[in-house]
C-alpha cells in the first residue's frame, strides 16, 4: 500500500469490479481500510458533459468520500470520525473471512452503514469466495466460501448454498448475529483448473430476506489467479 493511503488517519481505498473482485490494478496491504467499485465507472470529462469510462482506484476513492459525505450531510450530530467508523464496520465482508489485505474490512454499502441502528433488518449476504492457496495439496486447492448477517437481528437459521463444477452443496447455519461472517470450505480439485476456468456460485437462503439482491455471488477460478 502506498502514500498518501498509508497514512495514519487516512482511508486506504481499493477498487472492485462489477463481479465485486478485486481490480488487478488496486491497493493492496494489511492497513487497506475499504474498497467500493472503481472499473468501469460513468465520468464525466472535467464537466464537458462528454461521458467516458474511468477505471482507478481514483475513481473507487469518490464512491467513498461521497458516501461519507451524504452520511454527515443526513446526520449532523455525526463527527466525520464517527461517520469513517460507521463505514468501516458496515462494510460487507469478501475475499477471505474478516480483514484481509485485498478487501479491507470489506466492500462499501451505504445502506448497511446508514441502517445500523435500525432494528427490524432481516439480511444476510453473499461474501467471500477465497481462494486459500496456503494450504492447498499437490492435488487439491481449498476454497472458502462464505455469508454475512449483513442485518440487525440475529438470524436463527440460515443456509448457504454452493456450487461447484455443477455440484451444489447446502451447509446451514444457526443462531447467526448481526455483523457475523460464517463460512464452509469446498476442495477443488487442481486438475479442473488445467488449461481452463471454473465457475463458483453461492448463494444464500434466508426467509423474508429484505434484500434480495445480495443473496448470491459467482466467482471465476483459475490458475492464474
Amino acid at each position: 500500500l502506498l502514500y498518501p493511503a498509508n497514512f495514519e488517519n487516512v482511508i486506504a481505498v481499493g477498487a472492485i469490479d462489477a463481479h465485486e473482485s478485486a481490480a488487478e490494478f488496486s491497493n493492496t496491504g494489511d492497513q487497506l481500510n475499504i474498497v467500493a467499485p472503481g472499473v468501469g465507472l460513468l465520468a464525466d470529462a472535467s464537466g464537458s458533459g462528454d461521458i467516458f469510462l474511468f477505471s482507478g482506484t481514483s475513481a473507487a476513492v469518490p464512491c467513498v468520500s461521497g458516501i461519507l459525505a451524504n452520511m454527515l450531510a443526513d446526520n449532523l450530530d455525526l463527527t466525520p470520525q464517527q461517520a469513517a467508523k460507521l463505514l468501516l464496520d458496515y462494510a460487507t465482508d469478501s475475499g477471505k473471512p474478516g480483514h484481509d489485505d485485498q478487501y479491507g474490512e470489506g466492500i462499501i454499502d451505504y445502506q448497511r452503514a446508514s441502517l445500523a441502528d435500525t432494528p427490524g433488518i432481516i439480511d444476510a449476504a453473499a461474501a467471500g469466495h477465497y481462494i486459500d492457496a496456503e494450504n492447498a495439496s499437490q492435488t487439491l486447492v481449498p476454497i472458502i466460501v462464505s455469508a454475512q448477517n449483513t442485518g440487525t437481528e440475529l438470524l436463527e437459521s440460515m443456509i448457504l448454498e454452493t456450487t461447484l463444477l455443477d455440484n451444489t452443496t447446502s451447509t446451514v447455519f444457526k443462531n447467526v448475529h448481526p455483523g457475523e461472517i460464517v463460512s464452509t470450505t469446498l476442495m477443488l480439485p487442481i486438475a479442473h483448473l488445467e488449461n481452463k476456468a471454473v465457475a463458483l456460485h453461492s448463494k444464500v437462503v434466508l426467509a423474508d430476506d429484505q434484500r434480495p439482491e445480495n443473496q448470491t455471488k459467482t466467482s471465476v477460478i483459475s490458475l492464474e489467479k
